[in-house]
């Protein structure tokens, strides 16, 4: 082989570096900008020849930008802040993944650790998978399916989620005229002193006097509030923050109604649900809370729409993270002070400590965070009523199908496959490509562009060799068969065994 041939085509635009966490491009002209190589050719610089050759021995081609094959950019330009409230979707994405990898040095459980990062039992590589024109991803790789504590999953789930809402109201406003939807919201009165788990255990406790009681149900004898009130279903969610009083715990549920309620019905309902609530929060030990705050019922969708409102029900990883990203791009800090005073999601407690870099145990929100991890293990973020996902048009996913589900991993081609010593190798930039989550995603997203699988396939050569990355490629893609779903575990002591804590 002469040497012309040995030598490999390299841009230094490609190399990354770590500041704070967060993985920021060293060239100005890609501030801001997640998207494979270049959304236009830099005027500065060109491609040089390298000297070091592709471990893969592949063929050396240049990666070109999205300009010089006609086509757009699948994620847009520079990120900007509209109105001081929006935040780009490249600018979140590089947030989620930033608090992935914070998630992955705190973490006291070895199936998080290895979330997104390690090669999946049994899998003798990553996988790149071409889906279609706009869709690419990495397969063979684990992932914890943790609504509650893994960031790249949470934002993957909520996204099925969110359209299984959707849905479930549109099936029911199509049904009929005369139903209507109501917005419940139930809290306890909590302290500092009182763990999550306690709180917790006591919300699905008071829950259950709310909704499994004879005053629910009813009787031979007399009407229950099902009936009464002409509830045929219910979603609820669980929505946690942390504050200067300790946890907050607190319940969000849509009621289906057959009918429209009057004001008097429904301050009638909400009064009767209030005594129950209360009972039940008392007979575990805790402070009945106020009128005002223990219960609230209104009508849902006055101002949103059945995907707002979806959004709203499953919020979390996206919604959180936004609104710290739009907090810090606005005031043109970080405002550390302002954010400890709130009352803080757990990614949100999560983006603290990427932001004041120490990993360490002894510090106060890491110790939050462990909190969280154990006692959110094993829960479950939504449950619907018996027969309500039927009736209503929803699929009957666990998370990890929902994960599945939002990642579309169930079809597509194999177009390379990069091995376990590539995966852990360490790269030029430092750093092993499985813990690289934006060098990925930039792969990931020049491979998206192509209109073809077999376009797919040669632009998987360009970019893999431009960054020196060994792979093994067939002549062909390879179509993609799904495998049998992970049945998840149902309770805690089934998830600690799936989870196990490591040393």
């Amino acid at each position: 082989m002469n040497k012309r041939k040995r030598k490999t085509l390299t841009c230094d635009c490609l190399a990354t570096e770590q500041v704070e966490g967060l993985y920021q491009r060293k060239t100005v002209v890609f501030t801001m900008t997640i998207i494979a190589h270049s959304e236009r050719q830099c005027a500065t610089h060109t491609p040089t020849a390298g000297n070091e050759g592709v471990r893969s021995g592949t063929a050396h081609a240049e990666p070109r930008s999205h300009a010089q094959r006609g086509r757009s950019p699948r994620l847009g330009k520079k990120a900007t802040v509209e109105h001081h409230t929006d935040v780009s979707v490249v600018e979140l994405r590089k947030r989620i993944w930033s608090l992935q990898r914070v998630m992955w040095e705190i973490t006291q459980y070895d199936r998080l650790k290895g979330c997104h990062r390690w090669l999946a039992k049994g899998a003798g590589g990553a996988s790149l998978r071409w889906v279609e024109q706009g869709h690419a991803i990495w397969g063979n790789v684990q992932t914890s399916s943790s609504v509650w504590a893994s960031p790249l999953s949470a934002s993957s789930i909520s996204k099925t989620r969110s359209k299984e809402v959707a849905k479930a109201l549109e099936t029911w406003f199509e049904q009929d005229e005369q139903h209507s939807v109501e917005f419940l919201t139930l809290t306890l009165a909590h302290n500092r002193g009182q763990s999550l788990k306690e709180i917790w255990d006591t919300l699905m406790y008071a829950w259950r006097g709310v909704t499994g009681t004879a005053s629910w149900r009813g009787g031979a004898r007399y009407e229950g509030d099902k009936s009464r009130f002409g509830i045929v279903h219910w979603l609820r969610t669980v929505e946690t923050t942390h504050g200067k009083n300790g946890w907050h715990v607190h319940i969000h549920c849509l009621l289906f109604l057959d009918r429209t309620l009057t004001e008097h019905q429904r301050e009638t309902m909400e009064s009767r649900f209030y005594e129950r609530w209360k009972s039940a929060a008392k007979r575990k030990g805790f402070k009945a809370p106020t009128r005002e705050r223990g219960v609230k019922i209104e009508q849902a969708l006055r101002e949103k729409s059945a995907s707002e409102l979806g959004s709203y029900m499953v919020k979390g990883a996206l919604s959180s993270i936004a609104d710290t990203l739009s907090r810090e791009m606005t005031s043109g800090q970080i405002a550390k002070q302002a954010r400890s005073e709130d009352n803080r999601t757990p990614f949100q407690i999560l983006d603290s400590i990427r932001s004041s870099g120490d990993f360490l145990p002894k510090n106060p929100d890491v110790q939050i965070w462990r909190e969280w991890e154990r006692s959110s293990l094993g829960r479950r973020q939504m449950a619907w009523s018996k027969g309500a996902k039927q009736a209503l048009g929803v699929l009957e996913l666990e998370d990890d199908e929902a994960e599945e589900l939002s990642e579309k991993t169930t079809s597509g081609y194999e177009v390379a496959q990069v091995d376990f010593d590539e995966w852990n190798r360490e790269q030029r930039n430092g750093q092993k490509l499985r813990d690289d989550l934006v060098k990925r995603a930039e792969i990931a997203e020049y491979i998206a562009i192509a209109k073809t699988p077999r376009e797919a396939h040669r632009l998987t050569r360009e970019i893999l060799s431009a960054y020196l990355i060994e792979f093994q490629q067939e002549r062909e893609p390879v179509p993609i068969e799904r495998g049998k779903p992970v049945v998840l575990p149902v309770n805690q002591e089934q998830a600690r065994e799936l989870l196990s804590i490591g040393g």
